[in-house]
Parts: C-alpha cells; sequence; structure tokens
C-alpha cells in the first residue's frame, strides 16, 4: 500500500477465530484455510486467504552399512521415496553398489 500505513491486521483460523492482529501468524494450530485482513490508514483493506496442511515427515530409526550396500531404515504413515542425490528417487531404502564417501540421505 504504497503511500499509505497498515494500521491493523486480522488473521482468523479455519474456525473463522481471530488468532493474531500483528503482521504475524505463529503456531496457527489448526489444519485448514486461514484468512488475514490488512486495512490500511485510508480505509482500504485487502484479504488474503492460505491453506495450511499437515505432512507427515518421515523418521529416520537407523542406517545400516553393510560394504558397499547401505539400507536406510526409516517410519512414517506415508510410502517413502529415498534419493542419495536429491535428483534421482526410488522406492526402495536400499542403495547398492555404493563408492566409500560421505553420502547425504533424502527422504
Amino acid at each position: 500500500m504504497k503511500d499509505h500505513t497498515i494500521i491493523s491486521y486480522v488473521w482468523t483460523n479455519p474456525a473463522g477465530q481471530t488468532v493474531s492482529t500483528t503482521d504475524t501468524l505463529v503456531n496457527a494450530g489448526m489444519v485448514g484455510t486461514y484468512t488475514v485482513t490488512v486495512t490500511s490508514d485510508n480505509g482500504c483493506s485487502y484479504t488474503a486467504t492460505f491453506e495450511a496442511k499437515y505432512y507427515d515427515v518421515p523418521v529416520i530409526q537407523q542406517l545400516i552399512a553393510n560394504g558397499t550396500t547401505f539400507t536406510v531404515v526409516a517410519t512414517g504413515s506415508q510410502p517413502i521415496l529415498y534419493s542419495i542425490d536429491s535428483i534421482n528417487w526410488q522406492e526402495t531404502n536400499v542403495f547398492y553398489n555404493l563408492q566409500q564417501q560421505e553420502l547425504q540421505h533424502f527422504m
């Protein structure tokens, strides 16, 4: 809002409750559609909506190295894809014929 000052923010959660009146929403705590209404000193306001979603993150339980084979044991509620380069992904948690080097694992 060029040449105007924002005088209020009103954030509402999916239940329609006001959860913040600052420029920041912290710890949304609920999945669903949130809105923020911003009002400037000239009386104009703008409302935007966004969707907060929950994603279950896989948890690595164990890493097993056996020669040139490496196995990642992980748990999660959704199917897990594995990668050692963040480019090529695979459904199996076992990596074969790896050279001895430092590796990063992505899920």
